[in-house]
């Protein structure tokens, strides 16, 4: 319990900095929501329904090995950082051959019995 108390992991002065410089004018809206909303669209160009996903995705072995290492301190968060990146990377990618693999699968796939 101490450990986590005193984890430069899970406390980090920068952000106590910043939440310290959080001001209650933050909180209020600087453009009415029309204004927000044409100015969003042309930055984003997000469909008419935008799906989002919420929730955590599904972790490879590696990844938790790299938390692992983190956690017990033979990885240095710099490096955490980097090798985490490049995994995210290799899944998106993944994620995105995916359809068109499934795609070839389904072509390949003998005709169905009547």
């Amino acid at each position: 319990m101490e450990n986590r108390r005193c984890s430069a992991l899970i406390h980090r002065p920068a952000v106590q900095q910043r939440l310290g410089a959080v001001h209650p004018d933050d909180f209020k809206r600087r453009s009415p929501f029309a204004i927000r909303q044409e100015k969003q669209q042309a930055v984003f160009k997000l469909p008419l329904f935008p799906t989002t996903t919420i929730g955590s995705f599904p972790q490879t072995d590696q990844v938790r090995r790299l938390r692992l290492r983190l956690k017990k301190g033979d990885l240095s968060p710099e490096r955490y950082e980097v090798a985490i990146r490049l995994e995210i990377e290799q899944a998106i990618i993944l994620t995105r051959l995916a359809p068109a693999s499934m795609t070839s699968i389904r072509r390949a796939s003998p005709p169905k019995r009547k």
